[in-house]
């Protein structure tokens, strides 16, 4: 076997085709590997052991001597105490042995005073200063003096904890939020920054709560649905994520690397007419993306796996029916004929419930999602439609969404459309599909 062809079977398990490349040692693996890793970083399992032994190696060096350190502490403490114990001679009268002890609750009570302020400065320096390097430390302790005087100063909080999220000091970095919004009140891009830093600490809850309030106050901005998204992937609440992915597609189509997400998603749930659909409808829309090795076998192994053959069928003329400026077209969803209107500008098929409940197309486990419509903002449910067909065209797993407010006939959007090179011819009144 030559080199080029092994560089298509996976490293560990030489029969199974390989899926992608581990990003530190560049050994290809399989699937297999990608499950048994548990891991969307693409790091194979053999450099993750590495790891895992590297740190377990480091903590028995470190335990052992932060044990012996503590025991040497407490013998010194132990010593101090003891030279320091006043000697009481054993004539000496009640009084002047009252005396000696109020005195020295006097001054344990000064000293205790006294080491608490050292050690909250030390506790300040600690939690806010550690990590960052000489010049860095400065800026930031010049930001927290500012705050002191001014604490509801937005841009000083926002950028402090910038440097905190950083230096990875996540727990200052939420401390520091808390008391912001308790004296100041809320803030929203501070909550940018809090979710980073609860997703640092793997608090997955804490970050969807956060990232749920932005979605509430701004729910036409496709970031915030791909950072729930990915933390519902973390979580393997995989049906929550694919929900929150495609409502970002929805809102912006042409998103890169999350249709990856989603393919490697219905991948996990062995779904894989869906996954090839997901990253076939990916290489059309960026064809570049098939010299990447990985992502082109990957392509192959979920089409021979699901056995999906109608991606784009054939390719036909259709004679059109026209009024007014409405496009018409007959065609079938679910096998069941229907009279579609021809939208280049709409994302997807559009559907009412009626239509729906009559076509057999269920979404009633589905999510809302928020959409632009002609009518204006709208919700609607995303599912997808198991055939559709137009002539002798036919397509399969189409996305679909359900609108309430949807009067009309069903749209034929661009998730069948952009399967296929359409051409209008307005003199002969027919549609040309071309397989792409």
């Amino acid at each position: 076997m030559t080199d080029n062809e092994l560089k298509n079977y996976c490293s560990f398990h030489k029969e199974k085709s390989a899926v992608d490349s581990c990003y530190k040692c560049h050994k290809h693996f399989c699937s297999q590997c990608l499950r048994m890793s548990e891991s969307f970083s693409y790091e194979c399992v053999k450099c993750r052991r590495k790891k895992f032994f590297l740190r377990l190696s480091i903590l028995a060096i470190i335990l052992p001597l932060a044990g012996f350190s503590y025991i040497k502490f407490e013998e010194r403490i132990k010593a101090v105490s003891t030279a320091s114990e006043p000697h009481q001679p054993a004539n000496a009268s009640a009084s002047s042995t009252d005396k000696v002890l109020s005195t020295a609750k006097i001054v344990e009570k000064k000293t205790e005073k006294t080491k608490h302020n050292r050690s909250r400065d030390t506790f300040e320096h600690e939690l806010f200063f550690t990590g960052y390097d000489y010049r860095d430390s400065f800026l930031v302790e010049r930001i927290y003096k500012r705050l002191k005087n001014n604490p509801c100063n937005r841009k000083d909080i926002a950028e402090l904890l910038d440097h905190l999220n950083t230096v990875g000091n996540f727990s200052a970095s939420l401390l520091f939020a808390d008391n912001f919004f308790k004296k100041c009140g809320d803030y929203s891009y501070l909550r940018w920054k809090t979710f980073y830093a609860y997703k640092g600490l793997s608090r997955w809850g804490e970050a969807i709560s956060e990232v749920t309030r932005l979605i509430k106050e701004q729910p036409y901005d496709k970031d915030f649905w791909v950072w729930r998204g990915m933390v519902y992937e973390k979580q393997k609440k995989y049906s929550h994520a694919i929900s929150d992915y495609r409502q970002a597609m929805a809102i912006q189509p042409q998103l890169k690397q999350i249709p990856v997400n989603i393919s490697n998603i219905f991948a996990l749930l062995k779904r894989y007419c869906e996954a090839f659909q997901t990253l076939k409808k990916y290489a059309k829309l960026y064809p570049s993306v098939l010299d990447s090795q990985s992502l082109s076998l990957r392509l192959k192994d979920y089409q021979k796996k699901s056995k999906c053959s109608h991606y784009n069928d054939g390719s036909e003329e259709i004679e059109y029916v026209k009024k007014g400026n409405i496009i018409q077209v007959e065609g079938q969803i679910n096998g069941k004929n229907v009279d579609f209107i021809v939208d280049t500008g709409a994302s997807a098929v559009v559907i009412n419930p009626a239509q729906a409940k009559e076509l057999n197309v269920s979404y009633s486990n589905q999510e809302k999602i928020n959409i632009l419509t002609v009518n204006g903002l709208s919700q609607g449910i995303l599912t997808y439609l198991y055939h559709v067909s137009i002539g002798s065209l036919r397509a399969d797993f189409v996305d679909v969404i359900v609108v309430d407010n949807y009067l009309g006939s069903p749209l034929l959007g661009q998730s069948f459309l952009e399967r296929y090179s359409v051409m209008i011819n307005n003199k002969d009144e027919v549609i040309s599909f071309k397989g792409k």
